[in-house]
């Protein structure tokens, strides 16, 4: 199909009348062919006189008989004057184009967080559905109407991603963006860590880290773990049965994880300030699971099994220190 022919056909044919061209227009509004030809159309004008672009956009609406909302069409009015090219044409397919998006729902955006020490379910329009961690906001659209179903979140969420070979999931972070087609995984992204973690249960994701524009292909059962300072990346296997039974539980794995990230996600989950005075203790790396519902003086009680810590309680504030 080219549509630059098709439309110049319909618009300069002086026995096409305005239902001919209205049925294409509807025939084609949900073409992704046509969009990405109108789009193409578009970029490639340039501005011209301001009169005759308006008398040929006005002679346009008049010869269509067409009356979409309003809006659409003065909002097309007032860009006339500054996309056309060829006087008629460019016009014509700006005209197009605003018809066809003016009857369409606008996409609506919305915002889905959770608080300390919660966590809740969310399913996308697609079917994807979405376990959201403590301290997690998700920023999705009402509706996937593009090639690309893309969100953005900070925070933790394990995915069960609705499979749609024809249109990507994508997931921005802002230090990466992870692509799948369909799959399940494990993501931890907080502002205020040092690494951000990926564990694959299921499928196949595919990670893009936009500092370095470095790309990586995962597989089941490996690990991904980023580092925002050294804008590095490293890969290790972990077991997906014992992770995905955490998961269920919404229990807490530490696989070879910063004492500073382990005590970021902790403050997350259990409300509560906590804070390392000792960089070199928050660089100290541990492997660890909780699926027993253990209590925050539990946990660091197992992570101070060496007792080279030191814990001190105060009112509002864990501090801790390496023992002397």
């Amino acid at each position: 199909m080219d549509l630059k022919d098709n439309i110049e056909k319909l618009y300069w044919d002086e026995k096409s009348d305005p239902a001919a061209i209205e049925g294409w227009l509807m025939e084609h509004s949900d073409d992704p062919e046509a969009d990405r030809q109108l789009r193409a159309l578009l970029d490639n004008t340039s501005p011209t006189d301001a009169g005759k672009a308006d008398e040929a956009f006005g002679a346009f609406i008049s010869n269509t008989g067409m009356k979409p909302r309003q809006s659409a069409w003065k909002r097309a009015f007032n860009i006339s004057t500054k996309v056309a090219a060829a006087l008629c044409l460019p016009l014509l397919v700006l005209a197009v184009f605003l018809y066809r998006h003016s009857q369409k729902p606008q996409t609506e955006w919305l915002q889905f967080s959770t608080s300390y020490g919660e966590s809740r379910n969310l399913t996308l329009a697609d079917g994807t559905t979405i376990k959201v961690g403590a301290c997690t906001k998700i920023i999705y659209p009402d509706r996937f109407d593009s090639d690309e179903r893309k969100i953005f979140m900070t925070g933790e969420a394990c995915f069960d991603v609705a499979k749609d070979p024809e249109h990507k999931f994508v997931i921005s972070t802002g230090d990466f963006d992870v692509t799948v087609h369909g799959t399940r995984f494990n993501l931890r992204s907080f502002p205020e860590s040092t690494e951000d973690e990926l564990a694959l249960m299921e499928g196949s994701v595919s990670m893009h880290f936009t500092a370095s524009g470095k790309s990586l292909s995962v597989s089941p059962g490996e690990m991904v773990r980023y580092n925002k300072l050294s804008e590095d990346f490293s890969c290790r296997t972990f077991s997906v049965n014992y992770y995905e039974e955490a998961i269920r539980q919404d229990g807490l794995i530490f696989n070879d994880s910063r004492l500073g990230d382990i005590v970021t996600q902790l403050a997350k989950r259990f409300e509560q300030q906590i804070i390392i005075e000792d960089s070199k203790v928050a660089d100290e790396r541990y492997f660890a699971s909780f699926i027993n519902n253990e209590s925050l003086d539990e946990i660091l009680s197992v992570l101070n099994t060496r007792n080279h810590l030191k814990i001190v309680k105060e009112e509002s504030i864990i501090r801790i220190y390496k023992r002397k």
